[in-house]
């Protein structure tokens, strides 16, 4: 059975308390399961089910010519677990290159949890006028925080934590370029 209370604390303090609790996440040696199922899935769920309620109540458009309510769900959920797996496959794979430990768990946990903040942003992000601004916020929070947890989940030296960071991110952007406009394709005309 699914403990709620132990994905809000996770939650609240991924973004609150984020250095004690990637600390306590970490020391419990999960695989990305645990990380899918206590953190990403359930935000994910939120997520994709708010955001485009939200942004209907307001009068916007959370994803522009993809049809109806439930199609934006469907896509927002499934986007964003495959944004968050891929890039903690990127950012945990490449780790060691860089001096780090290569994993996907530790790469997952690492970015699933650095994304809290950015996955609220969309949340926010349906309020007229100011939405944009604090979901931009909340999303270079989320990529500070990215940054910071590094060494703890990958074990980046910190003389090696910024070109590990820039080279993922590189990376990131092109697979999402290549990805991005095939699955565009398929859901806009």
């Amino acid at each position: 059975m699914r403990d709620w209370n132990k994905t809000f604390e996770l939650l609240k303090g991924a973004v609150l308390q984020p250095e004690p609790t990637w600390r306590a996440f970490r020391s419990r040696r999960t695989g990305w399961r645990d990380t899918a199922f206590a953190v990403a899935v359930p935000m994910a769920a939120a997520v994709a089910v708010l955001a485009p309620i939200l942004a209907w109540l307001f009068g916007s458009n959370v994803l522009p010519g993809l049809g109806g309510l439930l199609a934006q769900m469907l896509l927002l959920f499934v986007g964003g677990l495959l944004a968050l797996a891929l890039s903690g496959a990127v950012f945990g794979l490449i780790a060691g290159s860089f001096g780090g430990r290569s994993s996907f768990d530790d790469g997952f946990a690492a970015v699933t949890l650095a994304s809290v903040p950015g996955f609220a942003g969309q949340l926010v992000g349906a309020v007229p006028l100011i939405g944009w601004l604090a979901a931009l916020g909340l999303s270079i929070y989320s990529l500070v925080l990215l940054y910071r947890n590094q060494p703890v989940f990958l074990g980046i030296p910190e003389n090696r934590r910024v070109a590990h960071f820039v080279v993922s991110l590189v990376i990131l952007v092109v697979v999402w370029m290549l990805v991005s406009a095939p699955v565009a394709g398929l859901f806009m005309p």
